[in-house]
């Protein structure tokens, strides 16, 4: 249960960290729009199944922003979809 915790709150920092570095701000996005919570939840879970959180990770050192997330990122669709709201 400890390893599904910690991994649960690695991916949440990860896809976090990934969507302001795309524009993309979460609390402000779920503050005026609080339905939208569940598209946090599902990036969540869908950062979760990533198999690149190490060059997630060296991607994100490398950057402090960027106009869209790396192809391989599978919320990269999301962040540019609530870019735009």
């Amino acid at each position: 249960m400890k390893n599904q915790i910690e991994k649960a709150e690695k991916h949440t920092e990860l896809m976090r960290s990934m969507a302001e570095k795309v524009g993309v701000d979460w609390s402000d996005l779920v503050a005026k729009n609080p339905e939208l919570a569940h598209k946090f939840r599902h990036a969540t879970f869908t950062c979760e199944q990533c198999k690149a959180a190490g060059e997630c990770v060296d991607w994100q050192n490398e950057h402090d922003q960027a106009e869209h997330a790396p192809d391989y990122c599978l919320n990269k669709k999301i962040f540019e979809e609530l870019r735009n709201l």
